[in-house]
């Protein structure tokens, strides 16, 4: 019998490209999400609609399902935490208090990203079992993770205090509040120092607070800005 040198050890098999969200570069060009120059995530709602799958594939049908909100101002309470230095005197902490705010910049920006994506549908058509992870919305963040993030950088934080006496209320000493309400410019304060961790994707905000503890509590909020690298 004549041999026909195909070897029978071989098949090709088709694969979504969906299964790998790294883009990948080429000599002649390649694709890439066109994304804003800068970002500013002050308190913005953003509303998106998917099925019950999590998928988006036909907006008339979507539509009537609850809508999806992301607040910005949420997000931002989730993935922060202020506490005392825990360095400082005693007589410090009692009078001028330094305090530490510690920021998930990465997680929110991240989170920001993928809110938008779903409310400009970007990624419409594809369904959970097209994907490696069985899942549009891992599959989702994964894009961003590998694609987008690495294509910003902190910029600035706009960092906002208000001041509230105390009172006859010594128990809400140091019982200082992330209100959103505080967000005017009056209320910006410049008297801060912050580093930010590009390995972690933190941002940690020393803060001295600059009425007497023992008799002004204070409310405070921010705002997070990121350009495109």
């Amino acid at each position: 019998m004549r041999r026909n040198y195909i070897s029978p050890e071989f098949s090709y098999t088709s694969i979504n490209g969906t299964f790998n969200m790294q883009e990948e570069t080429s000599f002649f060009g390649s694709k890439m999400l066109k994304i804003s120059d800068d970002i500013i995530i002050n308190n913005q709602n953003i509303i998106y609609y998917q099925n019950l799958n999590n998928e988006q594939i036909n907006f008339l049908l979507e539509k009537n399902n609850p809508p999806i909100l992301y607040n910005s101002t949420s997000d931002k309470l989730n993935n922060h935490n202020i506490v005392l230095d825990k360095s400082q005197t005693q007589a410090q902490a009692i009078s001028n208090s330094r305090w530490i705010i510690t920021i998930n910049s990465e997680t929110i920006l991240s989170n920001y990203i993928f809110a938008t994506l779903k409310n400009h549908r970007t990624f419409e058509g594809i369904r959970n079992n097209v994907t490696l992870s069985n899942s549009v919305n891992a599959s989702i963040n994964d894009y961003i993770t590998k694609n987008i993030l690495n294509r910003y950088q902190y910029s600035s934080l706009q960092f906002y205090v208000k001041y509230i006496p105390l009172s006859s209320q010594s128990s809400l000493k140091y019982n200082n509040v992330y209100d959103e309400s505080v967000n005017l410019s009056d209320n910006l304060n410049t008297k801060i120092q912050s580093i930010f961790d590009n390995t972690l994707g933190t941002l940690t905000i020393t803060y001295n607070q600059e009425l007497p503890s023992n008799k002004f509590k204070f409310n405070y909020y921010f705002n997070l800005h990121f350009n495109r690298i």
